[in-house]
């Protein structure tokens, strides 16, 4: 039995079927490389929103110390509160040494010894350019003074500083930030140190005015103690010759009524006694004023020496780095990753898709006319 050849119509569906077949798998591929070049762009441009998110919010590096304070020195208790008013409290003594910390000298003074003016970048955030463009458009003046670069440079480090209390301690934070780790260590370590340094110069004149004013007081006690037993010699003096020539009068002069002589001198001694005793106590009295003075002074003289010797401010943890980078929130940064970024790529991908349709629908166009 012979083989039959294959009919035209076989032969037509067969090469149907493998154009059908032919079409259905360059359709699949299409669809791949739609979702797939999809994919790809996505991706692409979430990395472009990532770095752009970088650049707007930056990372910064943040650097901590903390410092024990010794408010006891400053109550200073040798001072009498006459001469330098020392009621101390503790609250109002902490946010004080805030101030200190965070005064413009101070920052001036790091500023300028670290050379800030040429580490404008490693400080300023778009926020800072964008506070200084809207300030420069409602009026608002530039950093001025004989280095206005230092001076701007000064301001943006006073908006990385941050220093607070640890809540019921005496105890100081300081929190530095900027792009560059060891920018932001160097500049904690300077600030601890010269906070340290003013610190030690203000309780010392403080002291040293104290001091003075008590060195006044006890000039002014010794001529009172001076004139108090001036008094009472002269007094001494004089009784001592009145009491000579009563003797004598009584000696030379005969009196009928002899018992009311007696009384009349008897008072006249007691109210001598009187007087004199009172004298008396006024010395007393000014001597002892003048010990305490005296040893007020002697105790100021000690605490010098004691600035001098010992530091006031114990740092209890040197500078040292965060272990990341918190220029922005890290759950604000996720969720602008999250969410803007995958946004900005659909958005993105969705207009490639509307060129890609209007160009096939101008194809199409072309072909049927």
């Amino acid at each position: 039995m012979s083989r039959q050849p294959p009919s035209a119509d076989t032969a037509t569906g067969d090469a149907s079927d493998e154009d059908s077949w032919a079409h259905t798998v360059r359709a699949n591929a299409a669809i791949v490389r739609r979702r797939l070049l999809f994919f790809i762009v996505v991706t692409l441009l979430f990395l472009v929103a990532a770095m752009l998110v970088d650049r707007v919010f930056p990372s910064m590096y943040s650097s901590v110390a903390r410092a024990a304070i010794a408010p006891n020195y400053d109550r200073v208790s040798t001072l009498d509160a006459v001469v330098t008013p020392v009621q101390v409290n503790e609250l109002g003594f902490m946010q004080t040494q805030l101030e200190v910390l965070k005064s413009g000298s101070l920052l001036a003074a790091v500023a300028s010894e670290e050379g800030l003016e040429k580490s404008i970048d490693e400080l300023s955030t778009p926020f800072d350019l964008l506070a200084e463009l809207v300030g420069r458009i409602t009026g608002g003046e530039p950093a001025s003074g004989s280095n206005p670069a230092l001076a701007h440079a000064a301001q943006l480090f006073a908006a990385r500083l941050k220093a607070n209390v640890v809540k019921d301690t005496s105890v100081l934070q300081i929190l530095v930030s900027t792009r560059d780790p060891a920018l932001s260590k160097r500049l904690t370590q300077r600030v601890l140190d010269k906070y340290v340094e003013l610190t030690g110069k203000e309780r010392t004149q403080r002291l040293e005015a104290g001091a003075a004013a008590l060195r006044d007081r006890l000039a002014a006690q010794g001529s009172a103690v001076d004139k108090a037993v001036a008094a009472l010699r002269a007094y001494d003096e004089r009784t001592d010759g009145l009491r000579r020539v009563t003797t004598s009068e009584t000696v030379t002069t005969t009196r009928p009524n002899n018992a009311s002589s007696s009384n009349t001198q008897t008072e006249r001694e007691d109210a001598k006694i009187a007087e004199r005793a009172q004298l008396e106590w006024k010395v007393s009295t000014e001597r002892v004023l003048y010990q305490v003075t005296s040893s007020s002074l002697e105790n100021i003289r000690v605490a010098l020496d004691t600035l001098r010797s010992v530091s006031l401010v114990t740092v209890l943890d040197p500078p040292a780095l965060s272990t990341s980078p918190d220029g922005l929130k890290s759950w604000m940064r996720y969720l602008i990753y999250v969410l803007a970024a995958p946004a900005f790529g659909l958005f993105a991908t969705y207009v490639l898709y509307l060129i890609g349709v209007y160009r096939r629908s101008g194809r199409r166009t072309r072909v049927t006319a």
